[in-house]
Formats: C-alpha cells, sequence, structure tokens
C-alpha cells in the first residue's frame, strides 16, 4: 500500500525499463492532482496520482474518470469494480489507446498509454502500487 505524500516513493523514478522523464509537483499535492510521464525506447505512459483525504474521495474520482471515458465514443470499458479495494477501471480505445485507473486505500492512480495495451501492460507490471 503507498503510504505518506513523498512523490519520488508515490511515482518511482523507474519502472521496470520505463524511467521517469517529466514530474509535475502541484503546490498542494493534497488538493492538486501530481502528472508524471515515463518513457521506454518511444513507448510513453501518462501516469496521474491524486492524494485523497479518504478512500471515498478516490473512489470518487475513479468515478469521475469512468463518466469522461463513457462520453467518448470508441471506448469499450473492459473492466470496472466500484467500492472495493483496490477499486478499478480499465479500457481501450483505438484512437486514445490504453488506459486503467485504480485506488489503493486514500490513494487514486491512473495511466494512460497512446500506444495501446501492450505498452500499458509492461508498464503496470512493474508499478509498485
Amino acid at each position: 500500500m503507498p503510504i505518506g505524500d513523498n512523490l519520488d516513493n508515490l511515482l518511482p523514478t523507474q519502472v521496470g525499463a520505463f524511467v521517469r522523464i517529466e514530474l509535475r509537483r502541484p503546490s498542494d499535492v493534497h488538493q492538486d492532482p501530481v502528472y508524471a510521464r515515463y518513457r521506454k525506447e518511444t513507448w510513453e505512459v501518462f501516469v496521474e496520482l491524486g492524494i485523497c483525504d479518504a478512500p471515498r474521495a478516490a473512489q470518487s474520482a475513479l468515478d469521475t474518470a469512468k463518466s469522461e471515458l463513457q462520453g467518448e465514443p470508441d471506448v469499450v470499458i473492459q473492466c470496472y469494480s466500484a467500492g472495493t479495494e483496490p477499486s478499478f477501471l480499465k479500457d481501450t480505445s483505438p484512437r486514445l489507446g490504453a488506459f486503467v485507473a485504480w485506488t489503493r486505500g486514500s490513494y487514486y492512480f491512473s495511466a494512460h498509454a497512446k500506444d495501446g495495451d501492450a505498452v500499458l501492460s509492461a508498464f503496470m507490471a512493474c508499478f509498485p502500487y
């Protein structure tokens, strides 16, 4: 389980063969999302982190992500579980790539790979949370 608000622990500098190439630190990590980009050769994965006050707030962020995705015409939601630990959502789209969002306690994470499910799967197999 993730703990604390140390961004280098929550979004490590390296995830398997993917190296973090950008980390956007907001002025208050408890109020605003944190964004990171990881790269392996030509593959990139965009990650969002939300440090929430409570697990329900993290799950609410997941609900928001689901609502936004359902407005896209070619998105196929592959799996979705709400109100569980972890809660999660995964989708694919020929136009947008692959996306996964999940909660771990009071933390919300999402990862997006424009190059598709194989890239996202390779990244997620090594992501610690």
